[in-house]
């Protein structure tokens, strides 16, 4: 009986899917966040899970202005207060996204195979971001290097809330012949060479 007077009472029905939609999207951009990945149909999970929020927002902003006489700003102070944290978590974990690219790509490689295809690009600021993927999707790792001469070293990856990690070497040759050679072979792997792609070094030798 308690459970469905919480139900249908309009004030308890309004926090409960203000949770809900808030839920559905933090736990979407947190995990966007945490564990980097595209596919083909991301738009998907993406708009479904705005679009919940959107809609919850507006149907609360109707029963504030519109319906008033049922429900008045003031009953609904709570769920208004929920959007507003989660708003400000969504933009806060946009922004972090959006620092990962702020820095300038300073090198820049690619192999592209028949199915799969692998990229790896180094940033001003120390950081990489890497990626092994097929032609639907895959992980995007992110973490800092150290470069010394015409030597990468993958250092410290990024937390992740999966166990996704860089399939290849973490130390990485530059050939002058524009080409990025593995200093040793990966057991599942074999040798695994990327094509240069950019190059700005400070102080590289041009050939």
């Amino acid at each position: 009986m308690a459970l469905e007077n919480l139900i249908v009472d309009p004030k308890h029905r309004s926090v409960l899917s203000t949770l809900f939609a808030s839920v559905l999207l933090l736990q979407h951009v947190v995990r966007g966040y945490y564990s980097p990945s595209w596919f083909v149909f991301d738009v998907i999970p993406q708009l479904f899970c705005y679009g919940v929020f959107g809609l919850v927002t507006l149907s609360l902003l109707y029963s504030a202005f519109v319906r008033s006489e049922q429900q008045t700003f003031k009953d609904l102070r709570l769920p208004f207060l929920i959007i507003g944290i989660t708003g400000g978590l969504v933009v806060l974990f946009q922004y972090l996204n959006a620092r990962r690219e702020n820095a300038p790509v300073l090198f820049a490689a690619y192999y592209d195979g028949d199915i799969n295809g692998a990229s790896l690009r180094l940033r001003t600021d120390g950081s990489y971001e890497a990626s092994s993927a097929s032609v639907l999707g895959g992980d995007v790792l992110y973490g800092s290097y150290r470069l010394v001469d015409d030597t990468i070293h993958l250092e410290k990856a990024d937390y992740r809330f999966d166990d996704a990690e860089w399939e290849f070497s973490k130390h990485l040759l530059i050939g002058h012949d524009s080409v990025v050679r593995m200093i040793e072979p990966m057991p599942s792997k074999g040798w695994f060479t990327l094509r240069v792609l950019q190059d700005d070094r400070p102080g590289r030798l041009r050939h």
